[in-house]
């Protein structure tokens, strides 16, 4: 069972967590604003993430566990599954903000914690109290009116919800702490990004270099995690 500081400190990084959500399709707007497709966005994205999560290993003092990672290749299997599934986030994200469909984006994260709970009882035998049991009959009564609302399936908020749920599973089996494994799932998916971003450059259909404005929107791209 955590202890009460660590339950408290988690509460607060899922309300913190969710807060900069909530801002994130600004973000993402804005760099649409300057010409990029969700394609150009997620490009930059796996670049510019690279440095985020180095910089954190780095401060962190956590080297040493990205060379026991890189020696142990059943760990290196699950973080390269953990890859696959948050660049399918990540994208779906993008694509269903930038398309006009943001309330299907926040159905998505909305249904993740119900998801989670689930996952935990289910796989971890965690213990629900009667508050969270009653949490989460309350939340899904919220998810089945708000998709009654849209009048269609939100393909976007399955897919969300189901990604980042699986995404959390498998970092939770993995023996390794947030920062390392972050960092080993941006390096996984910085070469993509980098040689779709110099493609797209080399073609002409690139925005980074359309202005300061343009340039500092897609190297934002990176933080938002």
């Amino acid at each position: 069972m955590a202890r009460p500081s660590e339950g408290r400190a988690a509460l607060i990084a899922g309300v913190g967590c969710y807060a900069i959500w909530g801002f994130i399709p600004l973000v993402f707007q804005a760099m649409a604003g300057v010409g990029a497709d969700a394609w150009e966005i997620m490009a930059h994205r796996m670049v510019w993430s690279v440095l985020l999560a180095a910089v954190l290993v780095l401060a962190l003092r956590q080297g040493d566990q990205i060379r026991a990672v890189l020696r142990d290749r059943r760990t290196l299997g699950w973080l390269m599954a953990s890859t696959l599934l948050i660049a399918v986030n990540w994208t779906t994200y993008v694509m269903a903000v930038n398309g006009g469909r943001t309330l299907d984006a926040s159905l998505g994260y909305y249904l993740n914690p119900l998801l989670n709970m689930a996952a935990g009882a289910w796989l971890f035998r965690e213990r629900l109290s009667r508050a969270g049991l009653i949490a989460i009959g309350l939340a899904g009564v919220g998810v089945a009116l708000q998709t009654a609302a849209l009048g269609r399936l939100p393909w976007a908020s399955l897919l969300l919800a189901l990604t980042f749920c699986a995404y959390g599973i498998i970092r939770k089996r993995v023996s390794v702490d947030a920062g390392p494994g972050l960092l080993m799932e941006c390096l996984f998916l910085a070469l993509p990004g980098l040689a779709w971003v110099i493609w797209i450059e080399s073609q002409g259909l690139g925005h980074f270099t359309d202005g300061p404005a343009a340039t500092l929107w897609l190297l934002a791209a990176g933080p938002p995690r």
